[in-house]
């Protein structure tokens, strides 16, 4: 073999390795992470890229790197929601609520009852809120709790979002026949709740997601059956409509912008839409295990958390 033939193939096999690994980085969809535990989780929050958290079932896990690899925070306490104001301090929600400042070695017991959700607009400024229609409001860090108070009693609440430190939106549904989903709204910062939307029959509304002041979106399950619904505002929760129905249970959602979101739920159910919720398509889950919860740090890079210990990570580069 001469010099020159010798080059050529050297030169086509760089060529075809090339071409191979732009396919490889350029690969896109759900993949699976080793959490390192079996154990349910229930919620997912990311502060940036690679700094995040999980909670379930006695649990709460850490990663600094993306999800490659999570440590082990805490073995006892664990909860239903996460959430971090910074890389110090953050609140998790297990019936009472719990804050660390010192990124998850310590925790601190508020001794509350019965709450399911915890959201922050500020290191200082946070709201819970749960069953038997709590709310409570802190604007020093969790020191004190006052609480919010609504029109109707035995309302469970499973999912609390503010927009900015006034706007913010509770979702649940009614613990006690008949069953309908109940979604309430602040303008000013917890002083009055309204009842923003009541009439889904036989629903609970288990997530909600506001990407813009007027645009939010809820999902929840049937008390009878398994199936999801999810239903949309487009006029900051005047008037709600509903989107359609899925047959499996929907547990959360999440959109990275105004057209393009996520909804998790049942046996690994992952739906997509990126045209406002005109059309969702299933995604390809790498577990059938009932997902929790589902966050975006942007539209190209996501999470979700689930039963049996399950994360998945949304990235258009995966290598």
């Amino acid at each position: 073999m001469n010099i020159r033939n010798s080059k050529q193939i050297i030169l086509l096999c760089l060529f075809y390795l090339f071409v191979f690994n732009t396919n490889v980085l350029t690969q896109s969809g759900w993949y699976p992470l080793n959490s390192g535990t079996s154990a349910v989780l229930k919620a997912v929050h990311f502060l940036n890229s690679n700094t995040g958290y999980m909670a379930g079932d006695g649990i709460i896990l850490k990663t600094f790197n993306g999800g490659a690899n999570w440590l082990l925070v805490s073995n006892y306490l664990g909860g239903k929601n996460i959430y971090f104001v910074n890389q110090f301090t953050g609140y998790v929600c297990d019936g009472s609520i719990h804050k660390t400042t010192d990124g998850g070695v310590t925790w601190q017991n508020f001794n509350l009852t019965l709450l399911n959700s915890v959201y922050f607009v500020n290191e200082n400024t946070g709201y819970v809120a749960g069953k038997n229609s709590q709310i409570l409001k802190t604007t020093n860090g969790g020191l004190n709790w006052e609480e919010q108070f609504v029109s109707l009693f035995l309302n469970e609440f499973n999912s609390i979002k503010f927009i900015n430190p006034n706007t913010g939106f509770i979702a649940g549904g009614r613990m006690q026949p008949p069953y309908y989903g109940v979604i309430y709204k602040t303008t000013n910062g917890g002083a009055t709740w309204l009842l923003d939307f009541s009439q889904a029959p036989d629903i609970s509304f288990t997530g909600i997601s506001f990407p813009t002041l007027t645009t939010g979106y809820a999902v929840g399950r049937y008390e009878y059956g398994s199936s999801g619904v999810i239903y949309k505002t487009t006029n900051g929760g005047e008037s709600w409509i509903q989107q359609g129905i899925v047959n499996k249970d929907l547990f959360s959602v999440y959109f990275s912008s105004v057209f393009t979101g996520y909804a998790v739920g049942e046996e690994g159910t992952i739906l997509k839409t990126t045209n406002g919720s005109l059309i969702w398509n299933s995604q390809i889950s790498n577990n059938s295990n009932d997902i929790y919860s589902v966050y975006f740090i942007r539209d190209d890079l996501g999470y979700t958390a689930g039963a049996r210990g399950s994360v998945q990570k949304l990235s258009l580069i995966h290598i």
